[in-house]
């Protein structure tokens, strides 16, 4: 399982080594900020775009993202399409909405599992990713393991988001995800440390 870290690999790469980064780290991008991936390009190695939702969406600033990357992403690994933090009926809406336009750019596809999504939901010939959002109850309850379950079983690649502390990046690896992302990873060192201790057990 990688942490995918919302930061230039290079300035990780400073903090904990290449080693470690290339073992159990990735890239992170969200219309917040831009960050050059070229590293995690040229090494194979993971990464993801977000869509800035859980802050407030901004489309001009995804769909810049998106035109930006869209020619050199081999190796990312999903494009969370835009979605409502908690409401899967509504998250549902805007799948529909941005899929023609991010499904044109060739670009894999996540789908955000909110609270409420059930499998009989999911379309999962449409979708490359999921991408488990929702409240931390639901995230962490029998729903989103079940959808979870399902979508290894199909060989999607699944990433958790909000992941900050060692109890729950052990969660998420021991249910399966592929990859975890949460924002202190970049703004504190001894998360991050503390982080790559722990998947190295």
């Amino acid at each position: 399982m990688r942490i995918l870290v919302a930061a230039r690999p290079e300035t990780i790469i400073k903090e904990v080594g290449v080693e470690m980064y290339n073992k159990h780290l990735g890239g992170f991008n969200a219309p917040t900020g831009y960050y050059d991936h070229s590293y995690c390009e040229t090494n194979g190695i993971a990464w993801g775009i977000d869509n800035g939702a859980f802050t407030g969406f901004k489309p001009e600033r995804f769909l810049k993202l998106i035109v930006r990357y869209s020619l050199q992403a081999k190796h990312c690994k999903f494009v969370v399409l835009p979605d409502r933090v908690s409401d899967s009926r509504a998250t549902a809406t805007l799948f529909d909405l941005w899929y023609p336009t991010i499904k044109a750019t060739g670009l894999p596809i996540a789908l955000a599992a909110q609270d409420g999504l059930t499998i009989e939901n999911i379309d999962f010939d449409r979708i490359d990713a999921l991408f488990i959002g929702g409240s931390t109850e639901w995230k962490l309850g029998s729903e989103a393991l079940h959808l979870i379950t399902k979508a290894k079983t199909l060989g999607k690649w699944v990433h958790m988001g909000r992941v900050n502390g060692n109890k729950r990046l052990r969660y998420a690896k021991a249910i399966g995800c592929d990859s975890v992302d949460g924002s202190s990873y970049a703004r504190f060192k001894s998360k991050l440390h503390k982080a790559l201790e722990e998947l190295e057990k």
